[in-house]
């Protein structure tokens, strides 16, 4: 592509590499300049970029760590050829449609705390594999986000987010989803996303998990956790997941555990913390396969613990039980 930086943008950007002590933006080579492949700006101070930076189309990636930046210009739509963009900011409310502009991105992570809103025209990053999106401020996501499709991991930390767009079924690549957000309403549709292999799910209020997440046969990872005001109780059609390795559940209320949960066989580490937790259903020796296995809680509720059928699990390399008040 044709250098078009004239002198006054080598200036600028040679005054902002001095700025954020970005060294290879300090030097006076037009060429070097503008063939930069990996960009990092950070700053504690700057609230905006200048938008010389975004001539730089060369760009492959473009990592933004600057906590008092208030808005990104329109022109980062320009750098076409990204593909890993990361933004991090306390005082970002919005993202510029423009970024609809970055065909090819692979990876974009933003972790924006005041960030407000995200444009639809997300949904058109169809190349994305990995999106990670964490905000306390966001109250929904765009429902285009589910458009697309060939995304493999999705981390959602956003606190003030109260529930997923309805067609998340849509995203069928999604290999990781990793939801943490205090007052979540979990969709029954998350049980149809069939080739989900890690599942995450970290909240305070979550009362209950919808029975179709015993639908996701391919999870091979799921943590659950759940705080004071969470769930009480984990669907039987838990036990339908008998591709499941690891089981790591932390619920303060959670007063027992489905029988069904020895169905899963392929289990090699099963960690359960959960203060409240009164009894062990009977037929932990069925999980043959246990080589790591985690109980806690308080004794004046869990008054027993199967340790005869616990002794038969000879695979067993890491015990770890520990009841206190």
């Amino acid at each position: 592509m044709e250098n078009n930086l004239t002198d006054k943008d080598i200036e600028v950007l040679n005054k902002f590499g001095k700025k954020c002590g970005i060294w290879y933006l300090k030097i006076n080579d037009k060429e070097k300049i503008f063939n930069i492949k990996e960009l990092w700006i950070l700053n504690v101070e700057i609230e905006y970029i200048p938008t010389e930076i975004f001539k730089l189309i060369n760009l492959e990636e473009l990592y933004i760590d600057c906590v008092s930046l208030r808005k990104l210009p329109k022109e980062i739509g320009n750098l076409t050829n990204l593909k890993e963009l990361s933004i991090s900011s306390d005082d970002l409310t919005e993202l510029p449609k423009e970024i609809v502009n970055l065909i090819n991105l692979k990876s974009l992570d933003i972790k924006c705390v005041s960030l407000r809103k995200l444009p639809k025209e997300i949904g058109n990053l169809i190349n994305l594999k990995e999106l990670s999106i964490s905000s306390d401020d966001l109250t929904e996501l765009p429902k285009e986000i589910v458009n697309l499709i060939n995304l493999k991991k999705l981390y959602i930390c956003c606190k003030s987010l109260r529930k997923l767009p309805e067609d998340i079924k849509n995203l069928i690549n999604l290999k990781r989803l990793k939801i943490s957000c205090y007052d979540l309403e979990l969709t029954r549709k998350i049980g149809n996303i069939i080739n989900l292999e890690t599942l995450y799910i970290i909240t305070d209020n979550l009362e209950t998990l919808p029975s179709e997440i015993g639908k996701l046969i391919n999870l091979k990872e799921l943590d659950i956790w759940s705080g004071v005001d969470g769930l009480i109780e984990l669907p039987k059609e838990i036990g339908n997941l008998t591709n499941l390795e690891s089981l790591d559940i932390e619920c303060e209320n959670l007063k027992e555990l489905p029988k069904e949960i020895y169905n899963l066989i392929n289990l090699k580490a099963l960690e359960i913390r959960c203060n409240n937790l009164e009894n062990f259903p009977d037929g932990i020796e069925k999980l043959t396969n246990l080589e790591r296995l985690t109980i806690s809680g308080k004794p004046c509720n869990l008054k027993f613990l199967p340790m005869g059928e616990i002794k038969k699990l000879n695979n067993i390399k890491e015990l770890e039980i520990r009841l206190r008040e």
